[in-house]
C-alpha cells in the first residue's frame, strides 16, 4: 500500500469533502440533498444505504451494469421492494441522458440506485 489515510487525517477529510461536493454537483440543486459516505466493503455499504433509505412502498430504479448492480436489485427484491431496472453490459458505461429519459417516462421512481467505481 502506497498511502494509508485515517479518518481523522486532514487529507482524508479533504478527499471526503471533495467527493461529497462532486456527488452533490451531479444533482444540480445540492441545497436539498446530502451525501453520506459509508465505510466498509461494497456489499456492506449497499445494504446499509438500501436499508436506510428505501422502503417497500418505494419504487427505485436500479441501473445494472455489473455484479454490484445485480446485487442491489437482488437485495431490494428479497425485501419485497418492486424495483425497476435499466440493464447495460458490464463493459458499457451508464448514460446519464438515457437514465434521465427513463426517469421522465417513469415518474413514480423514488430512488436512483447505481454503482460508480
Amino acid at each position: 500500500m502506497q498511502l494509508d489515510l485515517a479518518s481523522r487525517d486532514d487529507e482524508f477529510k479533504e478527499v471526503t469533502a471533495c467527493m461529497r461536493r462532486l456527488m452533490l454537483d451531479l444533482l444540480g440543486n445540492a441545497e436539498d440533498y446530502s451525501v453520506v459516505p459509508i465505510q466498509g466493503g461494497g456489499s456492506f455499504a449497499m445494504e446499509a444505504a438500501l436499508s436506510s433509505f428505501v422502503s417497500r412502498a418505494d419504487r427505485p430504479l436500479v441501473c445494472v451494469n455489473g455484479i454490484y448492480g445485480e446485487r442491489i436489485l437482488q437485495i431490494l427484491r428479497l425485501w419485497g421492494v418492486e424495483a425497476l431496472k435499466l440493464v447495460k453490459r458490464a463493459t458499457d458505461p451508464l448514460d446519464p441522458q438515457e437514465i434521465g429519459e427513463y426517469l421522465s417516462r417513469n415518474p413514480g421512481v423514488t430512488h436512483l440506485c447505481f454503482v460508480h467505481c
